[in-house]
């Protein structure tokens, strides 16, 4: 699994972490970031309005519950729940707004740039903290098609130029979905018995 590993590496370094590559790259972001600016505080508000009208839902329901007004039963328990996973999954888009209307455009030069790349590059070879590694690649990337003579990469700009915007903000390398981490496990969970 190593040289897997290994090979991966090889392919993000030599195409995608690549100083002109990721430059290309956070241009683009930073392009989309000036012309987002309005809509993204629109899109902020309206999205905060969702998050607030299921968080009432959610306590409505609990409510009726608690006076007697409902029974809890599954299809109920099922609908808390959606609303539940709604207000969470509106609470990271916010703060992904918040990020971005927030991120250091400024601090995003040429030098900075490398200094990520080679900041990932280091963290990804790094054999004290493999779990980072691989969660940080799953921030970066979404498929690995891995042929006889080449291997495919596929991943969100975004997500590398975001990443790279958070290096400029802190010189610290977080995957973008640092709660879904599973430290201390393997990140393909299986039953006990296999």
């Amino acid at each position: 699994m190593q040289e897997l590993d290994d090979i991966v590496i090889d392919a993000l370094e030599g195409s995608v972490l690549e100083p002109k590559r990721l430059r290309k790259m956070t241009e683009m972001l930073l392009a989309r970031a000036q012309e987002r600016g309005r809509s993204a505080k629109e899109q902020r508000k309206r999205q905060d309005g969702e998050k607030r009208k299921a968080e009432a839902q959610v306590t409505n329901l609990y409510t009726m519950v608690g006076s007697g007004e409902l029974s809890m039963d599954g299809t109920l328990s099922a609908h808390i729940h959606e609303q539940q996973d709604k207000v969470e999954r509106l609470k990271r888009q916010i703060a992904l707004l918040d990020r971005e209307r927030s991120a250091p455009i400024d601090k995003l030069g040429d030098k900075v740039v490398e200094k990520f790349g080679i900041a990932v590059s280091q963290a990804l070879r790094n054999p004290d903290n493999r779990q980072f590694a691989k969660a940080y690649v799953r921030t970066l990337v979404s498929k690995i098609e891995v042929g006889e003579k080449q291997i495919r990469i596929s991943g969100p700009k975004d997500a590398i130029a975001h990443q790279a915007m958070s290096f400029a903000a802190s010189s610290e390398l977080v995957p973008a979905f640092a709660q879904e981490w599973r430290t201390g496990e393997d990140s393909n969970p299986r039953p006990p018995d296999s």
